[in-house]
């Protein structure tokens, strides 16, 4: 005897439940005109693009627009986009640059969540192969850096034309002239796996998905370190950002060094290392930098604090509006200095710095 079941159950007990991909809706909706249409809706989509963004912690950060009616095309590229990176992280990452973009108002106030435009997915992502063209990290930055601008000018992803203006990146780019990338002010070329020395610290962590970068004499792990660094580099002047403190430790201090070299992100902080190599990736003394972001990068994060390490010195600086009520000095920043005194507390330097360095606030 046959059973059948109601579509609607069919939907959301099986196929949804068994949390096929997003193509592999397509392709169910595919089997029948009459039938795949009307169970693999655009508010099926719609239900998996939540839950996408929720597990990825963009809620909030991106969305589309859901004025009815909701075309499924312009749903379908959203979702496939949200879908990618669910195994490598990447939309974790791109979520602590789009936090530090909206602290630092390269994201205008208010502008979150990000809109992304059912017009530019479509003239953008025609195919699936169109957003794999480049490193899955840069294809999930370019759906949304358009949305982005510093001093009146976006922050789209773009491959600079050959030959045009190619300074520091094209010259570090090697023999065969890697493309180089821009976005805004910054320039980057993308550096293989196979250029990498095979005891180079970046090699054994080489993700094709986010690839090392050379910006200038710069190395960077990954193109979202990059991208997050360069807030505190060349996007950060639109807020007032205060350098509370800064103290000379010494290279060789090892609780400075085990601070510098530290990978681990954790509640207290998130790591963002990179180092100047003079464009030589064999280079024997390369110079170690990090910041160690303490707030900004979690949901609900109001300000950015973070301290930045180079050459033996550290610096403090926030975006904490200063409390009033008769406080003075580092007092007038409590939060900035509770995170502080315990991440330099854990390495032991907190008198080296408090008591050694140079107060500003």
């Amino acid at each position: 005897m046959p059973y059948s079941l109601p579509l609607e159950l069919w939907r959301d007990r099986v196929l949804l439940s068994f949390l096929l991909s997003v193509c592999d809706l397509v392709n169910v909706r595919s089997t029948s005109r009459s039938d795949g249409a009307s169970v693999i809706t655009a508010d099926v989509l719609l239900t998996r693009l939540d839950s996408l963004m929720a597990r990825h912690g963009v809620i909030g950060l991106i969305d589309i627009d859901r004025t009815a009616p909701v075309s499924f095309g312009y749903v379908l590229r959203a979702a496939y986009v949200l879908e990618q990176g669910a195994s490598t992280g990447e939309w974790p990452k791109i979520a602590i640059f789009i936090r530090l973009a909206a602290i630092y108002h390269v994201i205008e106030q208010g502008g979150l969540p990000l809109m992304l435009p059912a017009q530019w997915l479509r003239d953008n992502l025609p195919t699936k192969a169109s957003f794999h063209e480049v490193p899955l990290s840069m294809a999930v930055y370019k759906t949304i850096g358009h949305l982005m601008s510093f001093e009146d000018r976006n922050m789209q992803l773009a491959q600079q034309a050959a030959g045009a203006g190619q300074g520091a990146a094209a010259a570090a780019a090697g023999p065969q002239q890697a493309p180089v990338w821009v976005a805004h002010d910054l320039q980057f070329v993308v550096v293989s796996e196979q250029d990498l020395p095979a005891n180079h610290p970046y090699h054994q962590a080489y993700r094709a998905t986010d690839p090392v970068v050379r910006d200038g004499s710069c190395l960077h792990p990954t193109f979202t370190n990059l991208l997050t660094q360069c807030v505190f580099s060349l996007w950060y002047s639109l807020v007032r950002q205060e350098r509370l403190l800064d103290a000379r430790v010494g290279e060789d201090n090892p609780k400075y060094r085990s601070l510098l070299t530290q990978t681990a992100n954790d509640d207290d902080c998130f790591v963002i290392s990179w180092r100047e190599d003079r464009r030589d990736l064999n280079a024997a003394n390369p110079r170690e930098q990090c910041i160690i972001l303490m707030s900004g990068y979690k949901e609900g994060d109001s300000f950015a604090a973070y301290l930045r390490l180079s050459n033996g010195f550290l610096w403090l600086y926030t975006t904490e509006t200063a409390v009033g009520g008769g406080a003075s000095g580092l007092d007038k920043y409590p939060e900035t200095m509770r995170h502080a005194r315990r991440v330099l507390g854990r390495y032991g330097l907190l008198s080296d710095v408090l008591d050694g360095g140079t107060i500003h606030a």
